[in-house]
């Protein structure tokens, strides 16, 4: 984050990225998308700390039908202190749920039990999506848009561009074994209209 922030980067949301990719509303030249999968409580107790003391924005992707309920987990009292700080808080599935293994009926429940209960705690709209395992098909994108989702991530590597198709967009992997150097490289090497999301 210290390399971000020295090197002139912007974190924008999830809301700026759509608005990028499907309405070309500028951002700035240097920006990317920081996320977060799952909803682990070191998302609370170490990231929302260095986020604070760099300013930065970035989204969380949580698995709703473990948030009060596992202590390695993160509660519903501390979604709602981030969220209100200006960490977004997004779908991930009710159960961790693999969508290309399960029938469309079932991917459409997953899909509405979580963005119903997000929307509920947060009081707001729940709109972006990562896929558990990065495990997808056609049925998981009608699925996706039947249950009123706008834009959702894979895990395939690689830099964000809307020809990846706005269900499918691909990421950026940093791994806490990477060095400074490894970081710098993936961050910065330049692809004309193609957009930087990282996940952590």
């Amino acid at each position: 984050m210290k390399y971000l922030k020295d090197n002139n980067y912007y974190t924008i949301t999830l809301t700026n990225l759509y608005e990028y990719l499907m309405n070309n509303t500028p951002i700035p030249r240097k920006s990317v998308v920081i996320t977060f999968d799952d909803g682990y409580d070191n998302n609370y107790t170490t990231m929302f700390p260095v986020l604070k003391k760099y300013k930065f924005k970035a989204t969380i992707f949580v698995i709703s039908s473990l948030i009060d309920v596992h202590s390695n987990m993160l509660t519903s009292k501390q979604l709602i202190e981030m969220d209100k700080y200006g960490v977004d808080i997004e779908s991930h599935t009710a159960h961790h749920d693999n969508l290309k293994l399960i029938s469309k009926d079932n991917q459409l429940k997953t899909l509405i039990q979580s963005k119903k209960y997000l929307e509920k705690t947060l009081n707001k709209k729940i709109n972006f999506f990562a896929y558990p395992y990065g495990g997808y098909n056609k049925n998981a994108i009608e699925a996706l848009k039947e249950a009123g989702y706008k834009m959702a991530f894979t895990t395939k590597n690689g830099w964000s561009s809307k020809k990846n198709g706005i269900f499918s967009l691909h990421r950026v992997w940093i791994s806490a074994s990477d060095s400074t150097k490894v970081f710098e490289r993936k961050v910065s090497k330049p692809k004309k209209n193609i957009f930087e999301s990282f996940s952590f």
